[in-house]
C-alpha cells in the first residue's frame, strides 16, 4: 500500500505509483493500482503462487526498500510519522496472511 504522509500531494502520489508500477514491470510483474477507498493506493502484483505469505512479504519488503533508495525525497519504507511527513509510505507490512490484503 502507498500511503501519503502529512503534506504529501496528489501529484507526488501519482508519480510514485507510476514509477512503482514501471519498476514492478521491469521485474516481470504486472501491477494494478487500486484506490483503497480512504487515503491509500494498493499496488497489486502477481508473484509466483508457490510463495508463502512470509516469502511474499519479503519480496514486498525488498521492493519497498529499493524504492526508498531510488526515491529518497519522496518515499519512506519505515513506519515513522516524522520520516513520512511530506513523503509517501510504502506499507509493505500489509502483506500478511492475516491482513485484509490479497496474499498467497
Amino acid at each position: 500500500m502507498l500511503d501519503p504522509g502529512e503534506g504529501a500531494g496528489v501529484a507526488e502520489w501519482a508519480a510514485v505509483a507510476r514509477i512503482a508500477r514501471e519498476a514492478l514491470g521491469q521485474l516481470g510483474l504486472n501491477c494494478l493500482l487500486v484506490f483503497s477507498g480512504s487515503k491509500g493506493i494498493h499496488l497489486y502484483a502477481q508473484i509466483d503462487g508457490r510463495k508463502t505469505s512470509e516469502q511474499a512479504a519479503a519480496v514486498a519488503h525488498d521492493f519497498t526498500m529499493s524504492m526508498e533508495l531510488q526515491l529518497l525525497d519522496l518515499v519512506v519504507a519505515r513506519m515513522d510519522p516524522v520520516l513520512s511527513r511530506g513523503n509517501l509510505l510504502f506499507d509493505w507490512s500489509q502483506i500478511r496472511q492475516w491482513m485484509t490484503t490479497v496474499v498467497p
